[in-house]
Parts: structure tokens; C-alpha cells; sequence
């Protein structure tokens, strides 16, 4: 199936995807030190 003419890559889409890799949650290297050995000792799971 042929996707329509302006249907790929719009330039909304573009700038959404840019806004949300932007504000993505940059853990310092204390915290991801901290998170691994959090999951590592089984308090609490990584994706908390």
C-alpha cells in the first residue's frame, strides 16, 4: 500500500518529535549510578 503525497514526514510531526526528544529527562551520572544499584539490590524495579 502507496502512502499519499504529504502524508510522510509532515513538518508538525517533525517539530513534535523535536519538542519531545528535547525535554527528555537527562539523569545526571550520580543518578544513574544510583537507579542501577537500586534495581541491582531489589528495592525497587529500574523502571520506577
Amino acid at each position: 500500500m502507496r502512502l499519499k503525497p504529504g502524508t510522510r514526514g509532515s513538518s508538525s510531526e517533525r517539530i513534535v518529535q523535536d519538542i519531545r526528544r528535547a525535554t527528555r529527562k537527562q539523569n545526571s551520572a550520580e543518578e544513574k549510578i544510583r537507579i542501577a544499584l537500586d534495581g541491582l539490590r531489589g528495592d525497587s524495579s529500574i523502571a520506577e
